[in-house]
């Protein structure tokens, strides 16, 4: 469809980023639109039916721990390794040296969601889901 309407404001101006704009503002509209009016979501649920969850421990028989949690079509696998102090991350920047003993590594890849794109750093979604499991785990990591 974004093809088609360039094809008639192709001489405008930013007109391929206006109307990649409308466009989205459209289809937001209308996903709201269906919620709100015939309480349907876009992949078909209502708004209070969850996606089914399941989770399973031990997938990795190496690891010292691994998890598998999915729900609805989405799947995090979690692998835990432990090591010793002296493999701590040493973190040298201005501040004084300090120490990471914990990491934890969030890969989003684009292909994830059927959207073509590189593989590269990691973007803020990435960054702030990675340290939330380091939130909760810290405490009670050995």
């Amino acid at each position: 469809m974004l093809e088609e309407v360039l094809k008639r404001f192709d001489a405008e101006d930013n007109a391929e980023t206006q109307i990649k704009a409308a466009i989205r503002s459209l289809t937001k509209g209308l996903v709201r639109k269906r919620i709100v009016e015939e309480g349907l979501r876009i992949d078909g649920r209502t708004p209070v039916d969850l996606r089914k969850l399941s989770s399973d421990v031990g997938i990795l028989p190496t690891a010292h721990g691994s998890g598998l949690f999915q729900r609805g079509e989405t799947q995090v696998l979690n692998i835990t390794t432990l090591g010793t102090k002296r493999m701590d991350q040493m973190i040298d920047g201005i501040d004084p040296i300090t120490r990471k003993r914990y990491m934890h590594h969030y890969n989003f890849p684009p292909f994830s969601t059927g959207e073509p794109g590189f593989m590269r750093g990691p973007k803020r979604r990435e960054i702030g889901h990675g340290a939330l499991p380091r939130k909760s785990i810290i405490a009670c990591n050995p």
